[in-house]
């Protein structure tokens, strides 16, 4: 009986670790222009409001991409 308990909780941890490691992850993908020429901005910054740790550089043609969390971001 000890026995069956002990493979059920394991089981069960098993299963809780596997559902862990398919964590989900969304892509933000853009392109920073100037405001008023409408050209791409090459090597801008773009960051997550209040948080300056996450963000990303664009690239030569202005174009960037973020992977975060799924949920709502302000960027800047």
């Amino acid at each position: 009986m000890m026995y069956k308990n002990m493979k059920l909780y394991f089981t069960a941890f098993l299963l809780c670790i596997a559902s862990l490691s398919f964590a989900q992850k969304a892509t933000i993908k853009g392109v920073v222009t100037d405001a008023s020429t409408g050209e791409a901005l090459p090597f801008g910054s773009v960051f997550v409001e209040g948080n300056t740790s996450i963000g990303s550089s664009t690239d030569f043609e202005g174009f960037y991409t973020l992977t975060l969390e799924p949920g709502t971001y302000n960027l800047i």
